[in-house]
Order: structure tokens, then sequence, then C-alpha cells
């Protein structure tokens, strides 16, 4: 289980399912080792697929699967829990839902790989740091309504070439 009404598989073909219904659970990690039961098989998971009825991704829930090059999320997910794709370092794109709501901190820091993020209508404020040091991130698209981005959100994204930031904006954390 990873979520009083979730549960995980890990198949042969080296995909990590998330299904059942409701919001996944929140870990922690120690000494940079997340709590998650599928850490052990960091190695193997290429891929990650959440179903739909989860509707929100745990904090740290994925943190530092570092092999996992592709991300399959449901159309139900609200929220993106802190760090909860952190040292995913070989992931290059992410097709965010349209029914997401706010990414919390540090979602995506270290994402190394990841070269472009569209951030869809719905979302209304993104967390701090949450896409730091994301070497490769070139292209951002900003939804017209966010209201919030919190301090540093694309701090050390070297690669990050500009940034259109919408008129609705009322916050903006400091860098």
């Amino acid at each position: 289980k990873c979520g009083d009404t979730v549960e995980w598989t890990l198949g042969n073909d080296n995909v990590l399912t998330i299904s059942g219904t409701g919001e996944m659970a929140d870990y922690t990690w120690t000494n940079f080792v997340p709590t998650t039961p599928w850490y052990d098989y960091k190695t193997s998971i290429k891929k990650i697929v959440v179903s739909d009825g989860i509707i929100s991704i745990g904090a740290s829930a994925f943190y530092g699967l570092s092999y996992v090059t592709e991300v399959e999320l449901s159309n139900d997910i609200l929220v993106l829990g802190k760090y909860a794709f952190h040292g995913c370092y070989n992931l290059d794109e992410i097709d965010l839902p349209d029914s997401l709501q706010y990414i919390a901190s540090d979602c995506f820091s270290c994402c190394f790989d990841l070269t472009s993020i569209d951030i869809p209508e719905s979302v209304t404020r993104i967390g701090s740091y949450a896409f730091y040091a994301c070497d490769e991130l070139k292209d951002v698209n900003l939804p017209s309504n966010i209201s919030s981005l919190e301090a540093a959100t694309f701090r050390g994204c070297e690669s990050l070439e500009g940034i259109e930031i919408p008129e609705n904006i009322t916050t903006i954390g400091a860098s």
C-alpha cells in the first residue's frame, strides 16, 4: 500500500504503477534515502504510471528514482507533493494533467534532463524551488491565471532562455 486506498506494483517491464483512489501517502527520507516501499528497486524502475483515481502524488513519492525516463500521470491529479520527482535525473519531459492545481516545493528539483514544461491553466501556485537545478530546462509556459510563484521557483535553471510572467501574478518570491 501507498495510501489508504492506493497500491503499487512493479511489473517485469520495469513500470511502477500506482493505482486505486484518493491520495498517495507522503514519504520522508533520512540521509537522502526515501522511505518509499519501492526505493529498493530504484535502478529497475524506468517508467511511472499513475492511474486515474489518484488525486495527489505524495511528498517524496518518486524521490531519487534516477533511472526513470517516462511518467504518465492521472487526469485526476490535483497536487504534486513536495520533492515528488526530486532527483529523477533522466526525466526529460512530463505532461502535466489539466486537473493539476498546485506544484509543491522542490517537486521537480534536480531533474537535470527536463527540457521544457507546459504548466496547465488550472495551476494557480507553484512552490519554492519547484524546478531548482533543472539544468537543461529551456522552455517554461506558465498559465495565464497563475497567481503565485514562490521563492526561487526556477533557481539554478542555467539553460532557461526566458520566461513570460502572466499579468495575473500577484506574488513572486525572492530569487
